[in-house]
């Protein structure tokens, strides 16, 4: 449904439209490439959401814009999702990145938010027609398909590795995210074993 609001046609989903969107709807403020002080750093705190008002604060990353993309995805999540009835504010850290759908969410619920903001981030990034087509038309071109293991296959042999950095390094090119963020979209929808 986002992606039809703003529009989303093709290639990378803009943010910044997400968040012009979530400003019209709701006073959305966003600030993004802030420095971590010292315990954001010591924390390995991401970015942080506050819902009354709504603003988010995404925080400059070492690891690259992808993760930032991730973060900020992540944080719109909680806000669309309604989790302000549940939360004051969030932060989301390295630790929440990991949260997985193996995670026992079900007995804790901050840890069923964060995984629910993940899986938001995860389909807002990388929608999922255009997603699953591209990953086959990638694998594909490399004369890979899929033989009962999952189209990707990944264990410790060097030709299964190598199709997995260079699936992977493609498809975080196409879509402007993290490696993390396409592994978990791949398993997600079954392509990545192993």
């Amino acid at each position: 449904a986002i992606h039809d609001a703003i529009r989303h046609k093709d290639g990378p989903v803009s943010l910044d439209v997400v968040c012009e969107w979530q400003a019209k709807s709701c006073g959305l403020k966003v600030v993004r490439n802030v420095k971590a002080d010292e315990e954001a750093v010591s924390k390995g705190i991401l970015g942080s959401i506050t819902f009354t008002p709504p603003s988010i604060v995404v925080f400059s990353d070492p690891a690259g814009a992808g993760r930032e993309r991730f973060t900020l995805a992540h944080e719109l999540g909680h806000l669309v999702l309604g989790h302000g009835a549940y939360l004051r504010a969030e932060s989301f850290d390295q630790q929440d990145f990991q949260t997985s759908e193996k995670d026992d969410v079900a007995s804790d619920m901050i840890r069923r938010l964060e995984w629910q903001a993940n899986r938001f981030a995860s389909s807002l990034l990388l929608p999922h027609r255009q997603f699953a087509r591209s990953a086959v038309m990638k694998a594909e071109s490399m004369g890979i398909r899929d033989k009962g293991f999952g189209l990707i296959y990944r264990d410790h042999q060097p030709e299964n590795q190598r199709n997995y950095i260079t699936i992977t390094s493609a498809l975080m090119d196409e879509f402007r995210v993290s490696r993390k963020a396409v592994e978990i979209r791949l398993k997600e929808l079954g392509f990545l074993r192993g």
